[in-house]
């Protein structure tokens, strides 16, 4: 098999990837909301936290590092707007740069703050404090916005195929 093929095929895997952080963050979502105040509350956020960080290194370097050789070899371009052709992959690499900079300007500062608020909490009994609860919810947010612009990406790659 060629090598663009094979990268074709982990750029769809490392997409797939990526986006099951969408199912996994409303199951862990939902148990952290039902274990509120219980010990284990604790230790679901950090797993979520730590498995948001491993999954979406994985998947999103994949994805953008696929994207890009894959657009340099068959010579799509970036940025093209006005050129009349692929729109949609000069959008989904728009919607690239609006995920990395949500990532790396305010997901990762934030879960850095969580994290220091919760493991000296996890030394102790006391209930998180209503600043760890603040941050969880701002990561919340960033997250879902980051999985709507993933479904959207992943869309607009289906939507290539329907086009013309």
């Amino acid at each position: 098999m060629p090598i663009i093929g094979i990268l074709k095929i982990v750029h769809i895997i490392s997409a797939g990837l990526w986006l099951s952080l969408l199912v996994y963050g409303i199951v862990s979502r939902g148990r952290i909301a039902a274990a509120k105040g219980t010990n284990s509350e604790k230790s679901l956020i950090l797993n979520w936290i730590s498995s948001l960080n491993l999954i979406g290194i994985i998947g999103s370097l994949g994805v953008l590092l696929t994207g890009l050789y894959l657009t340099i070899v068959m010579d799509y371009g970036f940025f093209k707007f006005a050129s009349g052709g692929n729109h949609w992959l000069y959008t989904k690499q728009f919607m690239m740069v609006i995920i990395l900079i949500l990532v790396g300007a305010v997901m990762i500062p934030t879960a850095k703050k969580i994290k220091s608020e919760l493991i000296p909490g996890l030394k102790s009994d006391q209930p998180l404090t209503e600043e760890a609860y603040k941050l969880l919810g701002k990561l919340k947010t960033v997250d879902l916005s980051i999985n709507v612009l993933i479904i959207l990406n992943t869309l607009m790659a289906f939507s290539r195929y329907f086009t013309k």
